[in-house]
């Protein structure tokens, strides 16, 4: 798969690790990812308001209200827990604004230096989660994947190879004439729990082909391919989903009826 044939989803994820929706009206400082965690975060914000968390950054955050309406200028109190975690953040917020699909934008006024720090680090893993999960949609099977993050790291960092290996999966991308020798390298671990499955490793010609943002690009994708091992394990230990709403409603008055009584519930 050549970089001519991507579609734009892939082009995206490389661009830019987490896809966040930037809205013109916003002067945001600080760039907010998308949840990446199976299930909805809880936002507790002012009095008896609550909504589900859409989006998070060191700046602030994008709630969809379900509770009473809020206007634009309003300091509030947020209480809510960093989604997949139980780590509860408490801090004071700005409402910036609000529209008419009940979504509420809040900037955090002032977040202490730890809890900064802290979802700095949540911003970081969950960015490395979306593009794991991006990826893996690209294609069904390892080897078109990892054929496609080799090119990409080479693209990226101008190296004139690539190795990449994973759990017996191989991917290599060269051009470097064979007999050249080889000058300078960066290699980082792809980990499953606490195994290394494999590598990814650039290498070049040149003396000091490399620089810190070539090591931290390998570092950052080597971690997306460890949580690519990791997702689908994840996937099969989730548990069994509830059936919907109206169908638990329906079979909790089934068992209180006569059986003779026909039950429908309609919304």
């Amino acid at each position: 798969m050549s970089l001519e044939t991507l579609t734009e989803p892939p082009r995206q994820i490389v661009s830019d690790v987490a896809t966040v929706e930037h809205r013109p009206s916003e002067q945001r400082q600080h760039q907010r990812s998308r949840i990446a965690a199976m299930r909805p975060t809880v936002v507790h914000f002012g009095r008896r308001n609550a909504g589900l968390l859409e989006d998070l950054g060191l700046g602030g955050m994008r709630v969809r209200a379900l509770g009473r309406q809020v206007s634009p200028g309003a300091t509030v109190r947020l209480g809510f827990q960093l989604p997949g975690s139980l780590e509860l953040m408490r801090t004071d917020g700005l409402v910036a604004w609000v529209n008419d699909a009940g979504e509420v934008g809040i900037q955090f006024v002032k977040l202490p230096e730890a809890k900064a720090r802290r979802l700095q680090e949540w911003v970081a893993r969950n960015q490395i989660l979306n593009a794991a999960r991006g990826f893996l949609r690209i294609a069904d099977d390892w080897q078109p994947r990892l054929d496609l993050i080799a090119e990409l790291t080479r693209t990226i960092t101008g190296a004139g190879g690539v190795e990449l290996v994973v759990a017996g999966h191989h991917a290599l991308t060269c051009g470097i004439a064979e007999g050249l020798p080889i000058r300078s390298t960066i290699t980082a671990p792809i980990e499953e729990g606490e195994r290394i499955i494999g590598h990814l490793e650039i290498c070049s010609t040149e003396f000091g082909a490399f620089d810190e943002a070539d090591l931290r690009v390998v570092s950052v994708l080597a971690a997306v391919l460890s949580e690519m091992v990791r997702l689908p394990a994840d996937a099969q230990q989730e548990p069994p989903r509830k059936p919907p709403l109206t169908t638990r409603i329906v079979n909790r008055m089934g068992g209180i009826f006569p059986r003779t009584i026909r039950v429908r519930v309609v919304f």
